[in-house]
This record gives structure tokens, sequence and C-alpha cells, in this order.
């Protein structure tokens, strides 16, 4: 077993078993025009996934390594597996949040764990 997939492990389980909340993925599929030049989103079938959750700001803003965060935004942890893209949904709590950043940690060119910047979306 791989140092990598020892350090996967620990974090599923050490982190994502006992923080992990529950959230809703829609993936982004397109987006199209119609004639009258208003744009239609449309995402592929939402799934649940863990993710734990973290940084949220209500108000003001916040200095972070990842990059300052403003109002409304929250960063998320995933599992290394998890299939993300920016612009996907995920719903927390009933709010929605848009993926805006994704950012891969790895060890040996192994992905450990995902690191996602959100947007809330009004």
């Amino acid at each position: 077993m791989s140092l990598a997939t020892t350090i996967q492990n620990k974090i599923e389980t050490k982190i994502f078993e006992r923080l992990g909340s529950t959230v809703t993925r829609k993936p982004y599929d397109s987006q199209s025009t119609n004639k009258w030049g208003d744009a239609t989103t449309s995402f592929e079938t939402e799934e649940s996934i863990i993710a734990v959750p973290y940084n949220y700001l209500k108000v003001a803003k916040s200095i972070e390594p990842f990059g300052d965060l403003k109002e409304g935004e929250v960063m998320m942890a995933f599992k290394y597996g998890q299939e993300l893209n920016e612009k996907d949904i995920i719903t927390h709590s009933s709010q929605d949040f848009i993926i805006t950043q994704i950012e891969e940690l790895s060890l040996s060119d192994e992905i450990v764990l995902k690191i996602g910047r959100l947007e809330k979306q009004h």
C-alpha cells in the first residue's frame, strides 16, 4: 500500500466519516442561448455526495491561504475520487453554491483530497 493510499484511507475515516455532510451535486452540462438571447443552463442528473464545509462567511471577508473569501463564499473538502467541475451546483443546508475553483492536493502524483471554493447563488 502506497503512502498516498494510506493517507486517502485516513482522510476518509477520520475526516469524511466523522465530519462529513451529505450534499447534493448537480453536474453542469451546458449553456445555450435561445433566439432572444436568453441563456439556459442545463445540468446532468444530481447525486448525493459527502463533503466537509468550512470557512463559510456570511458577512465581510477573510484572508485565507487559498485566497480571499468574499461574503457568501465557502470552502469544501471533497473525497479524492469525487468527480467535480467548475460550474457544478452543490446544495448544502438548502442553499445552492456554484463551484468556482477546484484544487487537487497530491502526494507522489496521487490525489489525496480535493478542495473547492464555492459561491452562494442568489
